[in-house]
């Protein structure tokens, strides 16, 4: 069996890049493959169906919270020697790192050079990497990735993207004509996601949204890149234009309660529904007409991939990487626009939509399609223990 240590920052709320590694985990031989993860501050994978489900029931999960009554430097410092620990202690055979900034990747290659490990793997989750501290703190991990790139190019067995411009936000421009760049993107269980009539009808009646209600979607965490406000005041121009509609919106983060009073203001506190972390977003995306997802960046969203599978019409920022774009229902626009320009394009765009469709093949062929990616991923993982 080979063990593999997944390195994840973690946090308050279970993230994007937790449920893709437990996605592509779940479709694992786990007797050839085991998954241990060692979060840097607190584990977040305990409420997911998958771990609830017994995912985990062979794997370990260390819980560092590295940055609890310290600063985030001397935490990140901490960390070093006890990932190191926990990688000798435990035998691991690769060390896969995950993030979306550089000091977490930086901490975890150098543990795992100092505890011997030969084959690793830093995976770039986001093509910022930002802090959401200050501009300070965003300028100096930005410097960081600059200058940690030929350092992470050296060390890496393979160096990862959840998309092209992730990597190469975090390696340098020329990685992915390298042979270390590998794609591992965010794919997903196709299935739940395809569309269903009578799931939809189903859905909306639970919702209280009749036949002709628009009901507009977002499913994202309340964090800055996802950009909340905008997409209220963009909800706000629809409503005006199209009184009989509402806006679902499926998450939660530390922005929520901003989020929440900023509707209020707008007077749409009946009609802007905070549904909070939801485990069924694939019946959601069955009920909604549209997701609209303004985001000022991304690494690979993964709702914006299941709201395609699902033949959702999807709106998003152009900030976006076009990799996004995997079915014809994604559209791109400019965030420069302004709110009332994306409502009217919007609104526009919809009245020659189609009926929605079985998605699998369109999904399957971009690389999206998470049966087909896990077997791929294993069998990296076991090439990479073969090859001397």
């Amino acid at each position: 069996m080979i063990k593999v240590l997944q390195l994840v920052g973690g946090g308050e709320a279970i993230g994007g890049v937790e449920k893709m590694l437990l996605s592509y985990y779940s479709f694992m031989d786990r007797e050839k493959v085991c998954f241990d993860f060692c979060f840097y501050r607190k584990s977040t994978v305990e409420a997911d169906q998958n771990v609830t489900n017994g995912l985990l029931s062979m794997s370990q999960v260390f819980d560092l919270r590295a940055f609890e009554n310290t600063g985030v430097f001397s935490g990140y410092v901490r960390s070093i020697k006890r990932v190191a620990e926990i990688i000798k202690n435990n035998g691991y055979d690769i060390v896969h790192i995950n993030a979306g900034r550089p000091p977490l990747l930086i901490c975890g290659l150098i543990s795992a050079k100092k505890a011997g490990v030969k084959k690793i793997i830093i995976h770039s989750h986001s093509t910022k990497g930002v802090s959401n501290r200050s501009t300070i703190t965003d300028f100096v991990y930005r410097m960081m990735s600059l200058a940690l790139q030929s350092v992470f190019r050296r060390n890496a067995t393979i160096l990862a993207g959840c998309s092209k411009e992730a990597a190469q936000f975090m390696f340098g421009k020329s990685v992915t004509s390298t042979s270390k760049y590998m794609p591992i993107r965010n794919a997903i269980v196709v299935n739940p996601f395809l569309f269903n009539k009578g799931l939809r009808q189903q859905v909306r009646e639970e919702m209280q949204a009749d036949e002709k209600t628009l009901v507009v979607g977002h499913v994202g965490s309340f964090s800055t890149p996802k950009n909340h406000l905008f997409l209220i005041d963009v909800y706000y121009e629809i409503k005006k234009r199209i009184p009989n509609s509402k806006l679902w919106l499926a998450g939660n983060g530390n922005l929520k309660e901003g989020a929440e009073q900023y509707a209020k203001d707008l007077g749409l506190q009946n009609d802007v529904l905070f549904l909070g972390e939801r485990k069924d977003a694939n019946r959601l995306y069955q009920g909604m007409d549209m997701m609209v997802f303004p985001s000022l960046w991304e690494g690979l969203s993964v709702s914006i991939v299941e709201a395609q599978a699902a033949s959702l019409p999807v709106f998003a920022s152009s900030n976006i990487s076009p990799e996004h774009k995997i079915t014809n229902k994604l559209r791109f626009v400019d965030l420069s626009k302004g709110a009332e320009f994306w409502a009217e394009y919007i609104i526009k765009e919809m009245q020659n939509e189609v009926n929605r469709k079985d998605m699998t093949d369109q999904i399957t062929q971009r690389g999206y399609n998470i049966e087909v990616e896990a077997a791929a991923l294993q069998n990296t993982y076991i090439k990479m223990i073969n090859v001397n």
